[in-house]
């Protein structure tokens, strides 16, 4: 049973189809809003290179050895996204979509923690130039 559910992961991810994007650098900017916060979180920026195969923006932290894209899915230019992050306290889920217009990207995520707290990701992007 394990094998079949590594199996049907594994072609979840691969058998999406390309996303229409500019490839390249893309410089994203993220807005966390946390139900219940009173002070506003800054917003971050961070750097990826983006393909039509490697279209999930995501920040290298969420990337790490904990977290894997375990669904990906694609309808013209908007991809949509399933992340599992898993440690000792248990799994943080992560769903998103975003919309890439030519060189401009919006989106947004929903991060569900453990402990039940949740959050809403405010993503914009540009295409800032080739990748080095």
């Amino acid at each position: 049973m394990k094998r079949f559910f590594l199996i049907l992961i594994f072609f979840l991810v691969t058998s999406a189809q390309a996303v229409e994007l500019k490839e390249g650098l893309w410089e994203m900017t993220t807005k966390m809003e946390m139900k219940g916060m009173s002070m506003q979180i800054p917003a971050q920026t961070f750097r990826q290179c983006i393909t039509k195969d490697k279209a999930v923006p995501v920040e290298r932290e969420e990337m790490n050895a904990k977290c894997k894209v375990v669904e990906q899915k694609v309808s013209g230019n908007t991809i949509y996204w399933k992340i599992i992050c898993k440690d000792k306290g248990g799994e943080t889920i992560i769903t998103g979509k975003g919309t890439y217009n030519n060189d401009k990207f919006e989106g947004e995520t929903r991060v569900k923690t453990p402990d039940g707290m949740e959050m809403l990701q405010h993503m914009t992007g540009k295409w800032v130039g080739k990748c080095k």
